[in-house]
């Protein structure tokens, strides 16, 4: 649903008093000029959570481009005390010091290292940020230094004054992905991206200012490292390796279980605890730290993705990507129990997004349906969700229509969910299509699903399905395409944003005998397409491309703009918003065959961006872990100079 923006346009009396007092020279006609305008940030919510660190009675989460703060003064239900106020960049990492916590921040306005006070640890306080030209990606403390990885290395901080960060060196260092420090060593889990030969590496922090690779150990495909005493447990695609770090220069593999292969690992007095591959916790007897034995396994397995586990005495503390914090009790091993779990704030791995009156409905790749309540602009609140149970979950696309949602998991089908209660969306309907379905789009009982991969393997296609009856969809017929990205239906006219094959403009009136009416294509691909009357407004790899679609059958072009990667693309009257370098961009279309660029917001280098419109405000999804945000026009006056007799 398109809304207007409001516009602002104002009559200073003053000006009309003054111009009228005096005899003007008449005014030429002109030719509307667009307004000059800011877009400024509202309200954000959400974003990736993909780093947690446990302090005595507190726990501190990354979500998008903000730091969560929950009280864990009851270590069995861990209570949201405190959210930072919105960052430059999307929390990456972060790091517990002396009575500081730091944060390193990347994929955003700005990348950097920023530090925060734990005087009163339940409400952190930043005291300092030191940007950096380069993505914070990984960051470390020990003694008064901080270390922090970029994509140019590993850079060294001196923080004996925490407001006033120094870098004091810059080490030839890369692709750290965790790290545990041990009394002077740290441990780094090296990634090798290319090669997928990853390591273990050992530092030697006693020169903290200067510090030195003792050791390193190739150990393939490492998904976590955990350090108890002289031995370090390393998850790898392959099974657990027990390695022996007694020799720092010499680590040396001393028993392996390659039938076993977990995610996430932390060790609590003589139990080592894992999230295994089937997403439950396990818990490992390392009485003998040689030889681990398994025990048991949690009947409750956590949703989503895990990116930490963290062991506070006999207590597990579990993040996952989908937003859950899971607390797991393994006082007794041999029943490892899930005690509670809580939601953290906003939706998380956010792919699509659809206003419709008050509420926008984005699709969460991981997860499922994410339902935010945009009422309070500078507060918006998720209200409901919709889980999918099914393992592997591939959420791409969302139609809304009346009070239903049509939402598309690639790896299974299609789900008509009720969200007539906001709060307790229901599952109506499900269907599944031959091929890869990506993108959808609903007129009427009618729904059109766009495959990405068809059923030969190859190519897209356009599938109909009419679902007059929710219990019994029927499928109609299919036309092959290049690669469906995005899909616009108006009345009987089907819009398609087909990668390499362009716009599609196809006649959908006989759902059982779907006719091309025409085709416009270029050198780039398109990526999703916005119609307004006569025209088509078409994101592409290679910018902006106006298009009069008047006649169907011979579309052709009226403008450009050019630019990068244009993720995606909203109408609104005269205005039009698209996502693109990381930024929303506004611009005046009142003269499609000039349109003028007005105004530019970056939010998140190197992230895809989904803009909507909602009443007054621009509703942006940030696709690379920065979440929600919410964006408003601040127009600026500009009176017209008048020549007097």
């Amino acid at each position: 649903m398109v809304h207007r923006l409001l516009r602002c346009s104002l009559l200073l009396t003053f000006v009309v008093g003054a111009i009228a007092s005096h005899r003007a020279t008449p005014l030429a006609a002109q030719s509307p000029q667009p307004s000059p305008s800011q877009l400024a940030i509202t309200g954000q919510t959400g974003g990736d959570s993909s780093t947690m660190v446990v302090a005595a009675n507190a726990a501190y989460i990354g979500i998008g481009p903000r730091i969560a703060t929950y009280d864990l003064s009851n270590p069995d239900q861990p209570s949201l005390q405190h959210q930072s106020s919105i960052l430059p960049a999307t929390v990456q990492d972060l790091a517990l010091g002396d009575g500081y916590l730091y944060a390193a921040l990347g994929y955003g306005r700005e990348h950097g290292l920023a530090t925060f006070s734990l005087a009163t640890p339940l409400t952190p306080t930043l005291v300092s940020f030191y940007q950096l030209e380069l993505s914070a990606m990984a960051v470390f403390s020990a003694q008064n230094y901080v270390y922090v990885q970029v994509d140019d290395g590993l850079k060294v901080f001196d923080l004996t004054n925490p407001r006033q960060p120094k870098l004091v060196n810059q080490l030839n260092k890369h692709g750290i992905a965790n790290v545990t420090i041990q009394g002077n060593q740290a441990f780094l889990n090296i990634q090798s991206w290319l090669s997928g030969f990853d390591s273990l590496d050992i530092l030697d922090l006693s020169e903290p200012m200067t510090p030195t690779l003792k050791g390193s150990i190739t150990l393939g495909d490492i998904l976590d490292i955990e350090i108890a005493s002289d031995v370090a447990y390393v998850n790898t695609q392959l099974g657990l390796r027990v390695v022996d770090i007694r020799d720092a220069s010499n680590p040396s593999i001393i028993n392996q279980t390659d039938a076993v292969a977990g995610l996430q690992l932390a060790v609590s007095d003589n139990t080592l605890a894992m999230i295994g591959l089937d997403y439950a916790l396990h818990t490992w007897d390392i009485t003998n730290p040689i030889t681990p034995t398994e025990i048991a396994a949690s009947s409750e397995t956590i949703l989503g993705w895990p990116t930490n586990l963290i062991a506070k005495q006999q207590r597990g503390y579990v993040l996952t990507r989908s937003g859950q914090l899971n607390v797991f009790d393994w006082s007794n091993r041999q029943a490892p129990t899930r005690i509670d779990t809580t939601e953290t704030p906003g939706c998380k791995e956010n792919v699509a997004l659809q206003v419709v009156g008050d509420y926008a409905y984005v699709a969460d790749w991981g997860r499922g349906l994410c339902i935010v309540d945009l009422r309070n602009p500078n507060q918006p609140t998720v209200v409901g969700r919709f889980d999918l149970t099914t393992d592997r979950n591939a959420v791409s696309d969302i139609a809304v229509q009346g009070s239903l949602v049509y939402m598309v998991d690639w790896s299974h089908g299609i789900y008509v969910i009720d969200v007539s209660n906001p709060t307790e969306p229901t599952q109506v309907s499900f269907f599944a299509t031959a091929g890869l379905p990506a993108a959808i789009a609903v007129n009427g009982p009618m729904v059109y699903v766009g495959e990405s991969i068809n059923d030969q393997g190859f190519g897209g296609s356009v599938r109909i399905f009419d679902l007059t009856d929710l219990d019994n969809p029927v499928e109609h017929s299919q036309f092959y395409t290049s690669k469906v990205a995005q899909l616009v239906v108006v009345d009987q006219t089907l819009y398609v944003a087909d990668n390499e094959g362009g716009l599609r403009i196809l006649d959908v009136r006989n759902p059982d005998n779907i006719q091309m009416l025409g085709q416009y294509v270029d050198t780039w691909f398109a990526m999703d397409v916005a119609i307004q009357n006569d025209l088509a407004f078409v994101a592409t790899t290679a910018g902006l491309e106006i298009v009069d679609i008047s006649d169907a059958t011979q579309p052709t072009p009226v403008s450009r703009v050019e630019s990068g990667l244009v993720d995606g693309v909203v109408v609104a009257d005269d205005q039009l918003y698209i996502g693109v370098d990381g930024g929303i961009q506004q611009i005046d279309i009142r003269q499609p065959s000039n349109p003028q660029i007005v105004a530019n917001l970056l939010l998140a280098r190197d992230s895809g961006i989904l803009p909507a419109v909602h009443a007054e405000s621009i509703v942006v999804l940030s696709y690379n872990g920065g979440g929600m945000f919410v964006i408003r026009e601040q127009h600026q006056l500009f009176l017209p100079v008048v020549s007097k007799n």
